[in-house]
């Protein structure tokens, strides 16, 4: 964050340099914005003046070099910008060691400022006790009766409220983040409590507050997962616009709501708004926790982000409460779900990411072992219902859940994913899941022990009967594991043929089942025989085919489904950021 311009009643300057390093050119500006004069490094107008001089005394954070040489700020990043615009200028926290601070409001939300009284010790008048207030331009007009312009005080007329009003918006518009600043002296030397009636209005800072330039992308990213990113602000509104412009967040179709605007709103009127609202601003915290409560009342899962104090409590309210590791307030982290190491939107996005991966791979896991199960019960079961002999001996069935379960469902549960083609959100197990696992495996059921009734008709002895129907249902689900692994993605045929685990896994079990049919040791411990080459055909036709007749059997169920028109609408995700 960098201060960029400072504003008095009829004055203004820009501030150089970037980030937190105090090295940068404060220059006077004409009205049209041309820099026009350098200042000294003791700047002796009154209003940058005092300006400077409430940056550094109403302030809280640390300017400090890291063990690298580089500017860091320790507290609060605002507080830090006007540290290092106060550096800028010349002026130092040493240079202010005079003044004493006797009392302090701490910044609120609900207020908009902070305020401080201080007393210079070096001075013997009673006019050397101040208050020193910084905080949102607006909520300090309300409570200051003068303005201070080339010295001289003035009052605080209507039109000169206007003006100031004016500088403010012009300000916001340009991205920046507004701080106003007033001041007052106080009669009482004893430190009193901070009074924060009719201030002296001074001036107002432009910072620049820029989003990352990975940030943009994020965002897109957060929306093609069906992820709704809301901006949730203290600033001005006009601020919040323009940077939700910049991050693709806001498109002037969507509503903004403010704060004033909430109160008004009952908690009915405001879970109407919220599911077409892209930004809140100048909010307090009760404002935050009430549009998070709104969004879950309308269904949504919540990820609440926030760095302050004043964001703990919708924080522990949302589903998913994440807090910033670097930035971030000791009770922040501690109440959050989740603590970014580096404060990046986008690792939030990439574990969205992860989370549907991993989702996705439990899903087709389950998928491919119930297939091959259901095949299993349904030709062994339909065999002894029929009278036929039993297609498969014990030790049969206990080796092809070994090659069929073991490494090619384990890869399919680990398998990363290709995180570059974009799924919607998943579950686990539903409706549209058990159809497609009972179409599939009644086929591949009712297939192998077709092919086992035919051969033994044909006069194929039963041991190599059973090893076709045995060599049908293991190849029918190594097969599938092609057909699940691409269940619910965009990925191809290239996508999964680059997985070498899931490759090599299946090169495993396809030699096993060969080894088990052909190598006359392991034939006769499995009580299998090996089978013609002519007989592969059927054996791969059938399980071959399961995938394809599937789909319209899939389709047939889905069409006679009460309700099929009528699906039920899926809760979206919702980031409140």
């Amino acid at each position: 964050m960098t201060v960029r311009h400072v504003i008095s009643l009829n004055r203004s300057w820009e501030v150089g340099g970037t980030g937190y390093d105090p090295s940068g050119e404060i220059r006077r500006t004409a009205v049209s914005g041309r820099a026009v004069a350098a200042l000294e490094q003791s700047p002796q107008q009154p209003e940058l003046a005092r300006i400077l001089q409430i940056s550094l005394l109403c302030n809280n954070a640390k300017l400090e070099q890291d063990d690298e040489g580089h500017w860091i700020v320790k507290g609060d990043p605002t507080e830090g910008a006007l540290l290092t615009f106060a550096a800028k200028a010349g002026t130092r926290p040493e240079t202010m060691r005079q003044w004493h601070r006797g009392k302090e409001i701490p910044f609120d939300s609900n207020t908009g400022k902070m305020s401080v009284v201080c007393k210079d010790t070096a001075g013997t008048e009673s006019q050397d006790c101040y208050v020193f207030t910084k905080g949102a331009v607006e909520m300090l007009l309300q409570r200051c009766t003068q303005v201070q312009s080339d010295g001289r005080l003035l009052e605080l007329t209507e039109e000169r409220k206007r003006i100031i009003l004016e500088q403010n918006g012009k300000l916001s518009g340009e991205a920046l983040r507004v701080l106003g600043f007033a001041y007052r002296p106080l009669t009482d030397g004893d430190l009193p409590e901070p009074d924060e009636r009719d201030m002296i209005f001074v001036g107002m800072v432009g910072m620049m507050d820029p989003p990352k330039p990975e940030a943009a992308h994020s965002i897109q990213e957060a929306l093609a997962l069906g992820v709704k990113p809301v901006m949730i602000t203290g600033d001005h509104p006009i601020t919040a616009i323009s940077i939700a412009r910049q991050l693709g967040m806001y498109d002037g179709s969507q509503r903004v709501l403010s704060g004033h605007e909430l109160d008004r709103m009952t908690d009915e009127e405001l879970q109407e708004a919220v599911e077409h609202t892209a930004i809140f601003a100048r909010v307090s915290p009760e404002h935050k926790l009430r549009i998070v409560r709104a969004f879950q009342q309308r269904g949504h899962l919540v990820a609440m982000t926030g760095d302050g104090i004043n964001d703990t409590p919708a924080i522990k309210q949302a589903n998913v409460g994440i807090a910033m590791g670097r930035t971030g307030t000791e009770v922040t982290k501690q109440t959050a779900d989740m603590v970014l190491k580096e404060d990046d939107f986008g690792t939030i996005v990439e574990a969205v990411k992860e989370g549907r991966t991993i989702m996705g791979n439990i899903r087709k896991a389950l998928g491919c072992l119930l297939t091959g199960n259901l095949a299993e019960i349904i030709v062994s079961s339909a065999a002894v219902i029929l009278g036929m002999p039993l297609p498969l001996v014990p030790v049969q069935i206990l080796l092809m859940n070994l090659i069929t379960d073991a490494l090619p469902a384990m890869v399919l549960a680990i398998n990363p994913g290709n995180k570059t083609k974009l799924t919607e959100r998943v579950e686990i197990a539903d409706g549209n899941l058990y159809r497609k696992v009972f179409a599939r495996g009644a086929l591949l059921g009712l297939g192998s022990l077709g092919l086992f009734a035919a051969s033994l008709a044909s006069g194929v002895p039963l041991p190599a009967a059973r090893s076709i129907a045995f060599a049908t249902l293991v190849s029918g689900q190594l097969m599938q594991t092609f057909s699940w692994r691409q269940e619910g993605s965009a990925e191809s045929v290239k996508d999964w043929s680059q997985d070498r685990f899931l490759v090599g896994a299946l090169g495993v079990s396809w030699l096993s089942l060969l080894a088990a049919l052909y190598i006359p040791p392991a034939a006769r411990f499995f009580h299998a025989a090996p089978i013609a080459w002519s007989h592969w055909i059927p054996v791969l036709a059938v399980a071959g085919s399961v995938t394809l007749l599937s789909k319209p059997l899939v389709a047939w169920i889905e069409s006679g489904r009460p309700g099929a028109a009528n699906p039920v609408r899926q809760m979206r995700t919702a980031v409140v950021a």
